[in-house]
Formats: C-alpha cells, structure tokens, sequence
C-alpha cells in the first residue's frame, strides 16, 4: 500500500509534488520512476496546477511534447548516428521552464520566435544553441509533412555568440583535478584523455566495447568509432571502473558502484562540484570536454587532426 501523501500535497493532482519551490510531476512508468518534469513556479494558483497537470497527462496533438515525439519517433529520426545524444538534449529541452511552463506542454501554435529567444537567454550559453538547432531540425521534418502548418519559429533567431575554447588543461592542473575526483569521475576523465572521448560517449561506454586490441570507442556527432589500443593507463582505468562488477555485454564502464548507469545529469552535477574543489585549489576552470582536448593536444601517434 502508499504512504498517505503530506498534508501540504494533498490538494494537488495524483503525482504532482512541490520540490524546491516548483510544481513537479513525477510518473511512474512499469513501477520505474521517471524524470520530474517541472510544470510550474510553487506559487502558481492551484487551478493553473491543476490546468498544467491535464495539459500534460491527457494525449495532446498540439503540444511542443507531440510534435517533437513524432519527429524523434521517425525512422528517419532513428537511422542517424546521433540519434541517442540529439534525443536526450530534446528530452531536456521539453522539461524547461519558459514563461511559467514546461516547454513541452506549450502549445505549439503559441511559441514564436520571441519564446525561442527567451529559451536561449534562459540557457545563456552556447549549450542553447545546440538545442534550438536540434528542434529547427525537428519543427522543420514535422513542417514538411504538414503536421504542423506553423512556420518554423527557430528560424532567423539569433544565436549566442560562440568563441573557440583555448583552454590547456596542464599536467599538473589535472593531477589535481583527479586527486580530488570520486572513483567514477577519476575513471571518466581518464577515459576523456587517452582516448579522446566526449561525455556523452564516456557514459554509452558498455563491457561489450572491450576488445582484445583495445577499447572500441563509439564516437557520437557523425563521427567514425575507432579502435584505442590498450596501455598501463588505460587498462587501469577500465579495470577501476568494473571493479567488482559482473562484466556483462551492457554494464556501463562508467557506473555507480553498484552497476548501475549514471545519469548525465548527475554526472555534470558531480563534476560541477568537483570544479568547485579545484578551482579553490587554484585550478583555472575548466570544461569536461576540455579533457578531450587535453588527450588531441598531448597525442603523439600522429595526426593531431585525425585525433580529434
């Protein structure tokens, strides 16, 4: 049986929560638990809540969440290299905030170019800029098909200003870095550097990629997998990150400590703090996909370029 809900939930609809002063809803999916998904700032008035709670939980086809879906639910959608990441940037598209709402759960006819720009200082970093040309792509498949008869809104928006990163993370900065890293973290930004990986690639790393040459590294953004021979250092680092796990084809390298995957969010929250650590150790800041660069900047098996 349930626990009662809290007296101050009460009033709410079944598997809204306020957390942190929002309105979440939080479903369960075959007994799982699913991501929140953030419906409302905690002092919107209870008939908004309940307003918010039917958008989202009665089938809508004319929401951002349904034309999005149909897109990411395509074959052709499917059929591409970066499927995995490009979906999991539009999951957390759908889940932000913009004007007192979950992205997701907006009328598609309502979101104008003005919105759009509202995302993108919401984000205030180049990150956005990477979302909104993720759902340009989907706005546009769906717009072709005529499932949506709106222009494209993402079109003629403004992006954030990009600057290419120079940052350098030395030897010594990275010693520090990783010394004050958990074990997971330690693993990660080792697999970063020797073989050039981004995070999203770190996390998909699974037992079957363990080749008896090397590591099969599966490169997201287009890019070709590659083969990363094995060395000291490498191998230590898989073995840290397996240790004490059954090595079945899909046990993620990069793991909890009990076998279980980590999610991106929690993993850029534990590197968020760990920047925190080693900038007070006098670190300059650095980026995790800095690590990445450090592992090109420091290859000397050839081709720089290739390596990238």
């Amino acid at each position: 049986m349930g626990r009662n809900r809290k007296k101050s939930n009460q009033q709410l609809p079944k598997r809204v929560y306020e957390n942190r002063g929002r309105f979440v809803f939080i479903d369960r999916v075959e007994g799982v638990q699913q991501k929140a998904i953030i419906i409302g700032k905690a002092d919107m008035p209870l008939s908004e809540v309940w307003q918010a709670f039917r958008e989202l939980t009665e089938t809508q086809t004319d929401t951002l969440q349904f034309l999005v879906g149909k897109y990411t639910d395509s074959k052709e959608f499917l059929a591409k290299k970066t499927h995995v990441e490009t979906g999991r940037t539009l999951d957390n598209l759908l889940s932000t905030p913009v004007d007192g709402k979950t992205f997701g759960v907006m009328k598609y006819r309502n979101i104008t170019p003005g919105i759009i720009r509202k995302y993108l200082d919401y984000r205030n970093n180049v990150a956005g800029n990477r979302d909104i040309t993720y759902l340009s792509s989907a706005w546009s498949w769906c717009y072709e098909r005529d499932i949506v008869t709106i222009a494209n809104p993402c079109k003629g928006v403004k992006k954030i200003k990009e600057e290419s990163r120079t940052r350098y993370v030395t030897d010594e900065e990275y010693k520090i870095a990783y010394g004050l890293a958990g074990n997971y973290m330690q693993v990660a930004m080792e697999l970063a550097v020797i073989c050039r990986m981004r995070r999203g690639e770190v996390l998909d790393l699974r037992v079957k990629d363990i080749e008896t040459e090397g590591l099969n590294t599966r490169r997201s953004k287009g890019s070709n997998s590659t083969l990363t021979l094995w060395n000291d250092r490498l191998e230590k680092a898989i073995n840290q990150g397996l240790e004490g796990c059954l090595r079945v084809p899909e046990m993620p390298v990069i793991n909890n400590g009990k076998g279980s995957q980590v999610a991106e969010s929690a993993f850029k929250s534990a590197f968020q703090r760990l920047q925190a650590k080693f900038e007070l150790k006098g670190v300059e800041h650095f980026t995790f996909h800095d690590l990445k660069a450090k592992g090109v900047s420091d290859f000397e098996g050839g081709s720089k370029q290739l390596a990238a």
